[in-house]
Parts: C-alpha cells; structure tokens; sequence
C-alpha cells in the first residue's frame, strides 16, 4: 500500500466517524429531550448527557476551525519564504507533523464526549 492510499483510507475512516458521530450527537441530544420529567425538567444524568453533547458539537466545529486556522498560518509563512526566495508562491512545501496534532486531539476529545454523553443517558435509562 503507497503511503497516499493509506492516508486516503484514514481520511475515509475519520470521514465516516465524524459523519456518523454528528447524527448520533443529534439523537443523544433528543433523547435528552424525551426524558424530561413530566414537569419538564431534566434529571441531572439527563443534563450531563446534554452538557456532554454540547461539547461534543464545540469540539467537532474546533476540530476543523484550529486546523483550519494552524494550516493556514503555516502555509503563509511558507508562501512568504518562498516568495523571497523565487518571487513565486508555487513550490513544494513539507508539512510538519506537528501541525495535525491539535485537530488530531479534538477528533479524540469529540468521540470521548459523545461516548461520555451516551454513558450519562444509558445510566439514567437504566435507572428507571
């Protein structure tokens, strides 16, 4: 397997998790909704589920803006190097490793949230 096909097959699986995890933050945080009391309120099991959700929602929209914003930084920097040296953009640039591991580690954080949140609803249902 060439280095590229193993980097698609990576990005395909992340892809798939953030995709299926997305409609599963959606779902727990209905659920969340259907186990209001019958005064309306949440029970405190049912509100850390909730909390845990919301987060996971924060982490997976700053997953990709932190990478975003780190990417872009970098890659300027790079440009204007490049610049003075061949008054041109274009070129190769090596992207350091170091530059995915903030996105790399809110991809973690947001399934840990979403497991967490689903954990908080399992104990309540299971309460009942």
């Amino acid at each position: 397997m060439k280095n590229s096909e193993a980097w698609d097959q990576y990005k395909s699986y992340t892809k798939d998790i953030t995709e299926v995890s997305r409609k599963l933050g959606f779902a727990g945080a209905a659920i969340c909704w259907v186990l209001k009391t019958p005064e309306g309120a949440f029970s405190l099991c049912v509100l850390w589920g909730l909390a845990f959700f919301v987060a996971f929602f924060i982490a997976d929209v700053l997953q990709s803006f932190v990478g975003a914003l780190l990417l872009r930084h970098w890659l300027r920097g790079e440009e204007l190097k490049q610049w003075q040296a061949t008054n041109s953009i274009e070129g190769e640039y090596l992207k350091p490793g170091w530059l995915d591991y903030p996105s790399f580690a809110l991809f973690l954080l947001k399934v840990i949230f979403l497991l967490i949140g689903f954990t908080f609803l399992a104990v309540e249902i299971l309460s009942r």
